[in-house]
């Protein structure tokens, strides 16, 4: 039987999902503004992609992140499935932030979303996975970034060969 963990108390542990969704659209304005879809194409990361594709993906995800963080905080963090979705989806954007930073640096070139992955989506993440956290198990922190990294994955697959069906 796995040990219960109490839903977490205080302010911003009962609202902390909302952070989720206010994060990825600052972090959406800016990758928009400043051209992601024109970069991944010069750097030949989805040299394919096109604006529409881009906001496909984006509107997809930002749907199941929205849904995810209010269900969570209508539960009150008391669902552990909605807690995991919601702390899954934040390792999503803090690992996010860390690429756009890689990638800059890798390519010696700004990579839109490189500001909001440092300044909102890195703090995020530490905020959710360093304790005292959000109240997650240590196996469910580490089964938060695997699912993380595999939905990164499949989010580059379909970003560079597109969405079957859809182009």
């Amino acid at each position: 039987m796995t040990p219960a963990v109490r839903a977490p108390s205080g302010r911003w542990s009962r609202l902390w999902p909302l952070a989720l969704p206010l994060a990825y659209a600052a972090h959406l304005a800016e990758e928009s503004l400043g051209g992601f879809v024109d970069w991944m194409r010069a750097q030949g990361l989805a040299p394919t992609m096109g604006l529409r594709r881009f906001v496909l993906l984006n509107a997809l995800f930002f749907a199941a992140v929205a849904i995810v963080a209010v269900a969570a905080v209508a539960t009150r963090l008391r669902h552990a499935g909605l807690r995991f979705a919601a702390a899954t989806f934040g390792a999503v954007l803090a690992m996010n932030g860390a690429i756009h930073l890689v990638a800059s640096l890798a390519t010696a070139t700004y990579s839109p979303g490189a500001a909001t992955g440092a300044l909102l989506y890195l703090p995020l993440g530490y905020a959710l996975f360093a304790p005292p956290g959000v109240g997650l198990l240590p196996a469910e922190k580490a089964a938060a970034w695997v699912v993380a990294a595999g939905i990164h994955v499949l989010v580059f697959l379909l970003a560079r060969y597109g969405i079957p069906g859809l182009g």
